[in-house]
């Protein structure tokens, strides 16, 4: 499915069947070589072959693109792109490396915020990006924040993190130990464990 439908899903079938049809045939093939060769014979014992359960589509240069009631939300951009899906039960996802970049759009269409990091992890059904390594947002009115990850959630417009941040506006810089919780577009944020502000000297 193309990535830049409003429902961003990377899932690939044909891609992952024909990687399994690839192995049946060849496991068939030489079935039939060696009943060949060794007749009524038992052919000699062959060591198992294993099918990676952990399956992965693997693309370069995506583009996710969010919307709600036909609304320009968001738009995700990343360098590359693996569809995971572990085993043990647990959520698929992709794993977004190579450069990430989040735009956040307001009900205009105009951008009031960017979020970038090194990677993160997108979880399609719940519509959540965790992002890590060195994590930026600035938004409308200049102000930056920065720590090293942060959770995006479309579904709820908000970002959240328990790392340490560091805020800076215009007039003060803001460190807090134990992260914050925000609007995507970082309008409005609650800090916890804030350590104090310290006032920017007008230029």
């Amino acid at each position: 499915m193309d990535p830049r439908s409003s429902d961003p899903r990377l899932s690939l079938p044909l891609a992952r069947l024909g990687g399994r049809m690839t192995v049946i045939l060849w496991v068939l093939g030489l079935s039939l070589l060696l009943t060949a060769c060794f007749g009524d014979d038992p052919p000699p014992e062959l060591p198992f072959l294993q099918v990676e359960e952990d399956v992965q589509v693997e693309m370069f240069g995506v583009e996710y693109i969010f919307s709600d009631s036909a609304r320009l939300v968001a738009r995700l951009t990343a360098g590359r792109v693996a569809e995971k899906k572990p085993g043990g039960g647990a959520e698929p996802f992709h794993d977004l490396s190579g450069g990430v970049k989040i735009e956040l759009y307001d009900g205009y269409g105009r951008t009031n915020g960017v979020i970038t990091s090194d990677s993160a992890k997108f979880y399609e059904v719940k519509r959540e990006a965790i992002l890590f390594s060195h994590v930026s947002l600035l938004n409308q009115k200049k102000e930056r924040l920065e720590t090293d990850s942060l959770t995006w959630s479309q579904q709820k417009d908000s970002i959240f993190t328990k790392s340490p941040v560091h805020i800076t506006t215009a007039a003060q810089e803001i460190f807090a130990r134990k992260g914050m919780e925000a609007k995507a577009d970082f309008s409005a944020y609650n800090l916890y464990g804030t350590s104090g502000a310290v006032e920017i000297d007008e230029p």
